[in-house]
């Protein structure tokens, strides 16, 4: 009996941004084309108590409101670009994969007729 391995607990683990694009990619069964992770981001400006020694000050917050896919022309670079084509290639198809060329049958030959 082979021991075995513990399954890994996913809360502890952390994934990048180019990681998490993949997984999208992945989930939407995507093959083809350039895509990078959009954030909305959304800003609140206010004044802030950071302490009870300091009054108010004037600050911002900036909080992630959504996270998408957004396809990229096929040229762009960057580190959280990833490649549909290469991350999660199209899976061959199984006609494709079995079919074989089409073999010549032998004709059945002609009765010569002797008269």
């Amino acid at each position: 009996m082979t021991p075995q391995t513990p399954p890994i607990d996913p809360t502890g683990q952390v994934i990048s941004l180019k990681e998490l694009t993949e997984i999208v990619v992945k989930h939407y069964q995507l093959h083809e084309g350039r895509y990078e992770l959009a954030m909305g981001l959304r800003v609140a400006v206010g004044k802030f108590q950071l302490s009870e020694e300091v009054g108010p000050v004037p600050g911002s917050f900036v909080g992630i409101e959504n996270v998408r896919l957004a396809r990229v022309p096929d040229d762009a670079q960057g580190t959280i670009v990833v490649d549909a084509a290469h991350s999660n290639p199209a899976p061959k198809s199984p006609v494709a994969a079995k079919a074989k060329p089409p073999v010549a049958k032998p004709r059945p030959k002609k009765a010569i007729s002797t008269k």
